[in-house]
């Protein structure tokens, strides 16, 4: 299958990210209705695993958090504890590439997880700017996953990731975490072909 690795501008999020659309202005185009959707389609992101071995820098904020599932459950970094590496997957509800990657995480996650390779999502626009969050936006989100046929969790925003989510560009976008929520990834931006996902697993798990 082709990669698509188109993207989506960031929008409804916390007010943080305002700034960084002055940014996304100058290489995208204004996703959901095509409007938002970069036309950079055969353009190379770079590989999964950073060559120089530099990774992002979060300051830990993925390390100790407390945040909810799409349900309204309670979840900390343990969520990471089952897996060797865990990939987060960051989307939005009105982002069409997003959304189109999702069956491929799936039937990564699927064929891995057994393997010590974990997905947990992060929805980027379910809350407003007062990270409460908005039932229709959940509701929507909820069914996504449904139309999709995801089964890894899929968490609501937390106040502690703006170390994250501030370098977050544009959507979809990925880092790979450790056991205890700490990246070994740079962020990885745009959807990419199952058989990188699998060559950086096995170099991962070769360590």
């Amino acid at each position: 299958m082709k990669r698509n690795n188109k993207l989506c501008k960031l929008h409804g999020t916390r007010s943080v990210l305002i700034v960084l659309l002055a940014f996304l202005m100058v290489f995208m185009t204004a996703c959901g209705d095509g409007s938002d959707v970069s036309e950079e389609e055969d353009q190379d992101y770079g590989p999964i695993l950073p060559a120089d071995g530099q990774v992002v820098d979060i300051d830990g904020c993925l390390s100790d958090f407390t945040t909810n599932d799409l349900d309204g459950n309670e979840v900390d970094e343990s969520i990471f504890a089952d897996y060797d590496y865990t990939v987060i997957d960051i989307w939005g509800t009105y982002c069409d590439p997003c959304i189109a990657a999702m069956p491929d995480n799936e039937a990564l996650y699927q064929k891995w997880k057994d393997k010590g390779v974990g997905f947990v999502g992060i929805v980027i626009d379910v809350q407003d700017e007062d990270m409460a969050p908005d039932p229709e936006q959940v509701k929507t989100a909820k069914l996504i996953e449904e139309e999709q046929g995801t089964t890894y969790p899929c968490l609501q925003m937390s106040k502690e990731w703006d170390p994250l989510i501030s370098q977050v560009m544009a959507i979809p976008c990925y880092l790979v975490v450790d056991s205890k929520g700490e990246p070994v990834t740079n962020l990885i931006i745009a959807a990419r072909d199952q058989s990188d996902w699998e060559e950086a697993f096995d170099a991962l798990l070769a360590e």
